[in-house]
């Protein structure tokens, strides 16, 4: 089984800067976002499903209706500046195949305070750990 990589970033210059430097550092990794054109988002999304391309960087609106199965852990770089929706679409990318346990991890800093409240909502019924410094942002 492949390792696949999917990290989603709100802004697009965010994008290139992710996927650049994970190239810089040996890391097969391309993106995609709006401002790119749609035979560049096709031949980076092709090879990402091939599994040519192990990272793929993306904005929420590239990755609408993204159907990749095989994706084993989502990054989320920065917290969807839209909510909490956005959030738990971004995380159903991973672990899709029956029976396989996917990795989400986010970033999520004190700028996103506001969505602390119902991000521990989230996970708590998602039955995940809820960690100590998210409770502490929450001021709900």
């Amino acid at each position: 089984r492949d390792n696949k990589t999917l990290i989603f970033a709100s802004r697009k210059g965010t994008c290139e800067t992710v996927s650049n430097a994970l190239w810089a550092k040996g890391a097969e990794a391309d993106c995609i976002h709006g401002d790119r054109e749609q035979w560049q988002r096709t031949a980076v999304l092709d090879k990402f499903r091939c599994s040519a391309l192990k990272t793929m960087v993306a904005t929420d609106v590239a990755a609408r209706g993204l159907d990749v199965k095989d994706i084993n852990t989502v990054i989320n770089y920065d917290f969807p500046t839209s909510g909490v929706e956005d959030y738990v679409h971004r995380i159903g990318r991973t672990g899709r195949e029956g029976g396989v346990v996917g990795t989400a991890i986010t970033l999520f800093t004190p700028g996103d305070a506001r969505f602390a409240h119902d991000l521990i909502g989230i996970l708590s019924d998602a039955k995940q750990e809820v960690p100590g410094l998210l409770r502490q942002l929450d001021d709900g």
